[in-house]
């Protein structure tokens, strides 16, 4: 007997396909953060305070690591063009 996938792996999978999309078009730290945000949720977690912390959180520690620590800059977008001019 198979056992079915859950919900939330659906929804995981197909966030990951609009993050590439938006971070494309729009920017990639506004993707980022949407995307941390919506897998959190979709994996249980409802509070509100913890969903923008991650939202929030987990972008700048991934934008200090690449920006400083490795020295790479992020392609264009919507909060880089403001950061980098």
């Amino acid at each position: 007997m198979k056992k079915k996938l859950p919900r939330s792996f659906f929804l995981t999978l197909s966030s990951f396909v609009i993050f590439v999309v938006v971070s494309k078009t729009l920017d990639f730290f506004l993707a980022i953060s949407a995307l941390s945000i919506f897998v959190s949720y979709c994996w249980g977690e409802k509070r509100l305070f913890y969903l923008l912390l991650v939202g929030i959180i987990f972008p700048i520690i991934v934008f200090i690591f690449f920006e400083t620590i490795l020295g790479l800059r992020f392609p264009p977008g919507i909060i880089t063009n403001i950061y980098y001019s």
